[in-house]
């Protein structure tokens, strides 16, 4: 099998795209796969690690750039597909994957010029505008939360789910928490950091702590260039809090979470469900259509789940309602100690889907150019 997959610009792409190419290299051995990017993108860095061969076009997106970027967009989108075609006759895929993004659009045209099976994945529960115009002539499109494509054909449009990385398929083994030990709070603002975040979490820790005869535990991932900073923040509160900038082993530090304070991208929220930790999300303003929201809300509206998870607006985040709000999640998590997330029967339409990755590769496969 040879496969081209597209997918640039943020980790919510990337990262879902990586973790089908990892599980196409472990498991079937028969294959090429081929990675479409940008030159300067962040997946150069992440995609070049695990000997993924790597291609680029130049194109870039139009949304918030100015009318200039979209008076050029008809030259530039001829000039990207153009571009694609010719590393689609080079590389002769036989089945094209798109994640979203600016860089799947051209890809996307390229496949359907040349008559190759396109497979396109929406991560968010509410499409981008590039999914949404690439759905139109996919053979399949994959989709991660219930309802984001809401009329269809069910033959071509399949709920999916996000495919998670494989160390996360397991419930976290620290939920049963005992007030002797330390109760382990995780903060994970994104790679790049959020500064609201970062200010506001140390003192509202600060207040928890008081109202808790248990001693926190406290991970604070901040992001790149903010360590100096919020290291200052939870020193000026007399509060102890491991902060790093980034880390590689979010899974370990997922596992080891009694609870988990988090932006809602796509990837975060499936990866908090899959191993059914409590959550605070804060999710990032300026999200297009407000999806990192919906993304959240998904998990705060299910019955089952809806004790575990709270959300606070960014726009609305103070150090009050955040303490308020983590205090309640503490109680709730005490509260349920004897019937944990991981004990409850998994029906939910978004959290039953902890094999995304290999739906996603049987589809691959299925619709493979014979």
């Amino acid at each position: 099998m040879n496969i081209l997959i597209a997918a640039a610009g943020t980790g919510g792409h990337i990262i879902p795209a990586l973790n089908i190419a990892l599980y196409l290299k472990k498991t079937i051995f028969q294959h090429q796969i081929n990675w479409v990017g940008t030159p300067n993108g962040m997946e150069n860095t992440i995609v070049s690690k695990h000997s993924i061969a790597m291609h680029h076009i130049q194109f870039s997106g139009v949304r918030k750039k100015g009318i200039l970027r979209w008076l050029a967009l008809p030259i530039t989108l001829a000039q990207a597909t153009l571009q694609a075609c010719q590393l689609l006759k080079k590389i002769k895929p036989d089945v094209v994957l798109v994640m979203g993004g600016y860089v799947s659009v051209p890809t996307a045209i390229a496949a359907f010029f040349k008559r190759i099976p396109l497979i396109i994945h929406e991560q968010n529960s509410i499409p981008g505008l590039a999914n949404k115009f690439c759905s139109l002539f996919a053979n399949k499109v994959c989709y991660a939360f219930p309802h984001s494509f809401k009329y269809h054909n069910q033959k071509k449009f399949i709920h999916t789910g996000n495919p998670i990385n494989p160390l996360l398929n397991f419930p976290s083994q620290a939920l049963n928490t005992n007030p002797a030990n330390p109760f382990n709070i995780l903060i994970v603002g994104g790679s790049l950091g959020a500064q609201k975040i970062n200010t506001i979490l140390p003192q509202a820790l600060a207040n928890l702590q008081t109202k808790l005869t248990q001693p926190l535990s406290i991970t604070h991932q901040c992001g790149k260039n903010n360590l100096e900073k919020t290291q200052q923040h939870y020193q000026q509160h007399n509060t102890k809090a491991n902060v790093i900038e980034f880390s590689d082993e979010l899974p370990t530090l997922y596992q080891q979470a009694n609870l988990i304070i988090a932006r809602a991208g796509a990837m975060s929220v499936a990866e908090i469900a899959s191993i059914k930790c409590p959550a605070l999300f804060i999710p990032y303003p300026y999200a297009v259509n407000d999806h990192q929201y919906y993304n959240a809300l998904h998990l705060t509206k299910d019955q089952q789940y809806e004790e575990y998870y709270a959300i606070i607006r960014d726009q609305s985040l103070t150090i009050e309602n955040c303490t308020e709000k983590l205090y309640q999640l503490y109680q709730t998590i005490q509260k349920k100690s004897q019937k944990p997330l991981s004990a409850i029967d998994n029906k939910s339409a978004l959290h039953c889907h902890l094999s995304a990755t290999e739906t996603i590769v049987d589809i691959i496969q299925q619709n493979m150019k014979s």
